[in-house]
Formats: C-alpha cells, sequence, structure tokens
C-alpha cells in the first residue's frame, strides 16, 4: 500500500463551477487563465484597463474644466475691471463738466447713470 494519501483530483469545469464568477463572466476561460497558464484573465486586464481609462479621462477632464473656468473667470474680472475704471472716468467727467446738482444738465445724467451701472457691476462681481 502506497504510504501517502492522494486528494482526489477535480476537472478544471468542475473547479470553475466552485469558485465564484469572474469579472469577465467567463468562468472556465478565467480559471483556465489563471491554473495552466498561470498568468491573469486578458479579458479581465482588459476590463480593468478600461475602467482604469475611464477614471483617468474624467480626472483629466475635471482638470481642464477647473482650468478653463479659472482662466475665464480672471478673464472676465479683468474686462470688468476696465469697463468699472471707465465708467469712474465717466464719472468724473461728468461731474467736472457738469453745472449740476444745483442746474442738472445732461451730463449730470449721464454721471447718475455711470454711477448706476458702476455699482450694478460691483454688485454682480461680488455675487461671485
Amino acid at each position: 500500500m502506497w504510504p501517502f494519501k492522494t486528494e482526489p483530483k477535480i476537472t478544471l469545469e468542475e473547479y470553475a463551477a466552485q469558485q465564484p464568477v469572474p469579472p469577465c463572466g467567463d468562468s472556465l476561460g478565467h480559471y483556465e487563465w489563471i491554473l495552466q497558464i498561470g498568468m491573469s484573465c486578458p479579458k479581465c486586464a482588459k476590463k480593468k484597463r478600461n475602467e482604469q481609462k475611464e477614471i483617468d479621462e474624467n480626472r483629466m477632464a475635471e482638470k481642464i474644466t477647473n482650468a478653463v473656468n479659472k482662466a475665464s473667470n480672471n478673464y472676465y474680472k479683468e474686462k470688468i475691471a476696465v469697463l468699472e475704471t471707465g465708467l469712474e472716468s465717466i464719472i468724473d467727467l461728468s461731474h467736472d463738466k457738469s453745472t449740476g446738482p444745483a442746474v442738472p444738465d445732461t451730463l449730470w445724467e449721464i454721471r447718475n447713470l455711470a454711477i448706476t451701472l458702476l455699482n450694478n457691476s460691483r454688485s454682480v462681481v461680488n455675487e461671485r
């Protein structure tokens, strides 16, 4: 009699049936790659690469979106600052050349309009 007991051998199909379903869904092929060939399943590896690629692309898209938003916000802040400076110049010039407020004239109305626009602009910028 042989001194060592041997474990009964099972087939690949039986082994695959006992294991959890792999990500690729192909139990027999998956476990064949792992057990007989000694490498990871190419279907599972491809699926994992695609998932990682999608995650990386989403991260990159988010970075690009943030960069564009930051750049556009800076661009518009600069443009608004230039327009506000122009409105301040209109206010100063119309104040200097006007006969108002004692005798309101067109320049005084332009000054009041520029003040209103400047205040509206600043309130919009402060909301952001």
